[in-house]
């Protein structure tokens, strides 16, 4: 019976990723002008930086990623998020400049990428500020004074 219900369960999936994903498939993406792709873009950026600011404030089971962002954030920068966001970007930045220096090539860095770069951290606060104000940081970290 568990069978046949994963089974149901993964063709449900398969319908929602059909839904979804072809109206957006590269190749159809790819006829949209360039302003309605960037916009796109923009829009998805600002989505995922709604969900991670509702995500973070959870903090249930964080990534960590977005943990290293938060312990950032709020142990070492005063709460600003968009430098905390920035810091957290740093190694990936790194890599991309020594990849480039190695081969001379740059791959999949464009709009979109800078956009997210820059507006992650500026994004994530003001849905902070703005999306479902009850919920709020928790945060728990041991201070220093209480490592064991």
């Amino acid at each position: 019976m568990a069978l046949l219900r994963g089974n149901w369960l993964h063709r449900l999936f398969q319908l929602f990723c059909r839904r979804f994903c072809c109206p957006l498939h590269p190749t159809r993406g790819a006829r949209l002008p360039f302003l309605v792709r960037t916009i796109l873009c923009f829009l998805g950026v600002a989505t995922f930086c709604c969900a991670i600011s509702i995500y973070q404030r959870a903090n249930l089971v964080m990534h960590p990623n977005d943990d290293t962002t938060n312990i950032l954030r709020f142990l070492y920068l005063h709460n600003h998020v968009a430098v905390a966001q920035l810091v957290n970007f740093i190694p990936p930045i790194v890599i991309m400049v020594v990849t480039f220096l190695i081969s001379g090539h740059l791959y999949a860095i464009n709009i979109g990428t800078l956009f997210a770069l820059l507006a992650n951290g500026p994004l994530i606060g003001f849905f902070d500020r703005h999306v479902w104000h009850g919920l709020t940081h928790n945060l728990r970290v041991k201070g220093a004074g209480n490592a064991a």
